[in-house]
Formats: structure tokens, sequence, C-alpha cells
């Protein structure tokens, strides 16, 4: 008879998105929503002095070729997302030109036609900030959580218009220099539990939490047994292959040289500098996959002048990372230029790259000094793989494996790939006990060595139950 052990759960990451679609743990993930408006198509109210489409491209000078200026005391501009995302924040920078035209009141809606027909109502109201000098501070805007159950709170919208109500007195008219949209697309979910049945099935959760928030079939999955070769964690990314840009100064190698390279000599990007928006991206390449426990950062320093301040840190086997795919494993922030920062993670993750994305500046521009992986090596063998939907976030699915899991304890790693080409990668150990039929056999050769004794005890034993026994016994 088949009887149904239960699983040690020890360690579970999942990346980019929530396990169980609980509101509060994707909105966990929302608040490191990455720009997905960059580059995309905009419309306007009008054009009169300055493109819609500049409010996009990234560059934040002064003057009708980097900022939208409208004609007229109002008007708008309609970003189209390309697809439906789940929006967490939208960073606005106001309009210059020669000091003479810029937004005072604004309003921000949302629509997933591009009707905005009361679909979602405004979002947001306020004063837009003066722009400034270099380097220039964005002004975030936090996107409201709806109560809708059937949403779970979330805000998803394709289209995000902002509309210039007003401008101050004194100026020409209204304006907008850049408008970040951020958020996360739809992904890609995978989930290891119990059940295990001596050691031949597997409780699994593979599919793809859509912009609809309902779960949708995935491409493929395939579950890996992974064996650690090297149990000691150690520096893996000294001398690594490192792909940076866009550059400032220095190539990629000096984040990975071991060095405090000091004034001059670290790797700065141009990312959020005065003329250019585009984020600081370093991607390192362990040479092959690896079970990551640690990663350490060194912030630049140059003249006292560039370094970064919040960034992201993606793990991976994508080298691209491609939208979706990111698998961002943690959301950090240097509060100094020189500054040096731990992560130890508390379940390790899998993966041949480490991405560092560098998404504000403290300064003229980000920069990077150090970035060190500590990790173990491993080899992985295929156990398991399919295509369809297993589970839900609210249930689990069942695979049978080929042969039985040996006792103990194993790491298994669950690759998720969705229609869409979204992936996701969980890295997880478990432990399988052992069969019942072994157990009771077991149990039944303790208790015969309990009761065996000596020649020399029995006789003692027997000698003491005749002297205490009745008389005539």
């Amino acid at each position: 008879m088949t009887t149904q052990s239960s699983i040690r759960i020890v360690g579970l990451v999942v990346m980019e998105v929530a396990l169980v679609g609980l509101a509060g743990a994707r909105a966990a993930v929302l608040q490191g929503g990455l720009n997905v408006s960059g580059g995309k198509s905009v419309t306007a109210s009008n054009e009169h002095y300055g493109a819609a489409s500049n409010v996009t491209d990234g560059a934040l000078g002064n003057g009708s070729t980097d900022e939208w200026l409208p004609d007229g005391s109002s008007g708008w501009v309609t970003v189209d997302l390309g697809n439906v995302y789940r929006l967490s924040d939208v960073n606005l920078l106001n309009s210059h030109n020669y000091n003479d035209r810029r937004t005072e009141n604004y309003r921000i809606e949302v629509s997933t036609s591009g009707a905005f027909a009361g679909e979602q109502g405004t979002l947001a109201t306020g004063v837009l900030a003066v722009k400034g000098s270099a380097p220039y501070q964005f002004q975030d805007v936090a996107m409201p959580v709806f109560g809708d159950p059937a949403n779970n709170g979330v805000l998803e919208a394709r289209y995000v218009r902002f509309n210039a109500l007003t401008y101050p007195a004194g100026t020409f008219g209204p304006g907008l220099c850049e408008m970040l949209v951020n958020g996360v697309p739809d992904q890609a979910v995978g989930a290891l539990a119990s059940p295990v049945i001596h050691g031949t099935t597997l409780g699994v959760k593979a599919y793809t939490q859509t912009t609809a928030l309902t779960d949708a079939a995935p491409a493929s999955y395939t579950v890996r047994l992974v064996t650690i070769t090297d149990p000691v964690s150690s520096v893996r990314s000294l001398g690594k292959t490192v792909t940076a840009g866009p550059v400032l100064q220095g190539d990629g190698t000096r984040i990975v040289n071991g060095a405090n390279d000091g004034t001059g000599n670290e790797f700065l990007w141009t990312g959020a500098a005065a003329s250019d928006l585009s984020l600081g991206i370093a991607t390192l390449d362990l040479g092959e996959e690896m079970m990551i426990d640690r990663i350490d950062l060194l912030n630049t320093y140059n003249h006292n002048d560039r370094g970064t301040g919040k960034y992201i840190i993606r793990v991976g086997n994508d080298s691209a990372f491609a939208d979706g795919n990111g698998h961002n494993i943690l959301f950090g922030e240097f509060s100094a230029l020189n500054e040096s920062v731990s992560h130890v993670l508390g379940d390790p993750v899998l993966g041949r790259y480490v991405q560092f994305v560098a998404s504000s500046v403290i300064g003229f521009s980000t920069g990077l000094d150090e970035l060190t992986v500590y990790g173990r090596t491993v080899t992985s063998e295929t156990i398991a793989s399919g295509a369809g939907q297993l589970g839900g976030s609210s249930t689990w699915g069942a695979v049978e494996l080929a042969s039985p899991l040996p006792s103990g304890y194993h790491w298994l790693a669950l690759d998720v790939t969705s229609p869409g080409g979204w992936s996701s990668l969980t890295l997880q150990q478990v432990f399988v006990p052992e069969p019942a039929s072994l157990a009771v056999f077991a149990a039944v050769a303790v208790g015969l060595a309990v009761r065996r004794r000596s020649p020399v005890a029995d006789r003692a034993r027997g000698q003491a139950c005749r002297g205490k026994g009745p008389r005539g016994a």
C-alpha cells in the first residue's frame, strides 16, 4: 500500500513574481518595477515646439529637441506601453525650455483600451516640481492601490496619460521633459512543495500569471536534480567576463578585479547624466550555472561626485535578461559614495548570469567599483519535464518521476517558460523520507536488538526470578 509522506521545505526562492497571488507579496514586486515606457510610442493633444516622443526618449536637456512643449494653456501626452503591465509608479521631470515653459498642476490617468472613458478615473493629481539643474531629480508619483478583490489591488494598464492642466504665471505654457512608467509584465510562476510519495510523486506549480491575474498554461516546465560538486562557497566572479554600458569611463573588468580602484579607475555609466537617462547595467558571466549565496558590492567615488543610489540585482540563465526574465532577487540602495554592501542570501539562487542594474544616481552619473559573487559549483540532471499547466495560484499539480528519489535531502530546480517567452527558475531543498516498509523493518531490527541478552545476563535473570518466585515453583 502506498502511504503519503510529508516534505520538509528548507528554502524557496521565487523570483520576479509572487508565488500564490497574495496582494502583499505582489506589491513587494511592484515596488521594484522597472521602466517599461522607454522609447515607446507617444501621442499628444498637440505638438507646438517639442515633439511628444521626447517624453520617452531618455534625453533630459532643455528645449524643443528634448521636451514636449504644446500650444495653448493645457494639453496631454499618452504613452502606449505596447502591452498591459502591472504598474508601480510614474516618474516625472518638468520642462524648462528657456525657463519660460513648464507645467504647474497635472493629472495622471491610465487605460487598458486607450479610450480613457472612466476606466480607472483619475489616479493622481498634484503640482509638478521645477526642473532645476543637473543632476535632475525626478518627481515620483506612486500608483494607488485599488480594492478590487478580483484584481488583488494591482493596477494594470497599457496606456498612461499625463495631463498638463495649468502653467505658472509669467511663463508661456506647460510642458514635460520625461515620463518614466515603471512596472512588470506577465510572469511565469514555478513552485515545488508537498506531497512526495516515496520519492516518486512531486508537488508542482507551473503556470503563467496573466495580466488578468488568472492562471494560464506555460509552454514548458523542467524539474532538475541539482548536485553540489564543490561544497565550499567562495568567490566565483574574479576575472570573469562582464558586459556593461552605456560607458562613460572604464570597462566591465574593473568591477571584477578584486580591488578598490579608487578615483578615476572605477567603472562609470553615462546613465542618469544630464543628457542620458539610460539605466546603468552590468552583466556578469560566471561561465557556468552556480548556486549563489552571497553578493558583495562597492560603490564608486570618482571625485566625490559620481555613484549609484538605488539598484537591482538579477540572477538567471538568460544572458539577455529578456523582458520578464530578470529574476530580480533583491532591491537595494547605497546611502553614500564608496560604500560597501554585503548581501547574504537566506536562500541560495541558481544561475550563470548576475546582472547589476543602477536605477538611481548619487551625483552626476551612476557607477560601480566592485561586484563580488560567492557560490558553489553544481551539476544537474533532468528528472521530469512536460508542457501544460500544473496546479495554479491556489492548487498544486503532481509530477510522477521516472524513478524514485533516494531518501534524504535533495536540491531541486524548476524551470518554467510561459507562452510569451517569460521564464522563472525556482531552487528548493526537499527532504524525502524512507519508504514505510524500510521504516518498519528498521523498527523491528531495533526491537530485536533491544531484546537480545548475553548468556550470562540470561542466567542471572533466571536465578533472580527463581529466588523471588512462590515456594515449590
